[in-house]
């Protein structure tokens, strides 16, 4: 009983598609593991990839891109939403071509939050990566995201962007509705 409340509670409260291994969300770790083997002068960028998912998925708004390393592949995950679907299209880095495209589910109530964040979202993600990296200039992006986010009595969408930098993972966090750099935070990683 317990376990189903928990998995009701996480799909009602956390807003990033699943991780397809174990059900949850990527830790900290695993994005930086990945994140530093889709890094390399001759792979594609996350922008790049977020290109070729686009052309994958003609419409599709993106919710989520991250490095993902879930086989042999260093990809790109991107979560695109088009129309009641969502979309996960993973993009090889090394050939920049799509290996994985499918629908994912996804509960009603989180769908339904995903439709709200896509439309009140005014940055694209390819104008929050210049922002953050006006603020982090040697950073590579490893991820961006929107989320909801809650101050006060004000609702908004909140856009991350991720940075590996060298020893550092750096996290710019914007309104997406107008732009606004919030928060730089970053952390030593190893």
């Amino acid at each position: 009983m317990s376990a189903q409340f928990l998995a009701l509670f996480c799909s009602l409260f956390f807003v990033d598609p699943p991780n397809e291994k174990s059900g949850e969300k990527p830790t900290e770790q695993e994005l930086v593991k990945a994140g530093r083997a889709v890094i390399a002068p001759a792979h594609k960028t996350l922008l790049e990839s977020l290109t070729v998912a686009g052309n994958e998925i003609k419409g599709g708004v993106p919710i989520d891109i991250r490095a993902e390393n879930p086989r042999s592949e260093k990809c790109f995950g991107v979560y695109l939403l088009k129309g009641d679907v969502l979309h996960e299209v993973e993009v090889d880095v090394a050939s920049s071509k799509v290996v994985k495209s499918k629908e994912k589910s996804v509960s009603p109530e989180r769908l339904s939050q995903f439709k709200t964040m896509a439309s009140r979202c005014k940055l694209s993600f390819t104008q929050a990566v210049e922002r953050a990296q006006e603020k982090c200039k040697t950073g590579k992006p490893i991820r961006v995201r929107i989320e909801e986010k809650q101050k006060g009595d004000e609702k908004f969408v909140q856009v991350g962007v991720y940075l590996l930098d060298g020893e550092r993972l750096v996290e710019v966090e914007m309104n997406g509705e107008h732009g606004d750099v919030l928060a730089v935070k970053e952390r030593t990683i190893r």
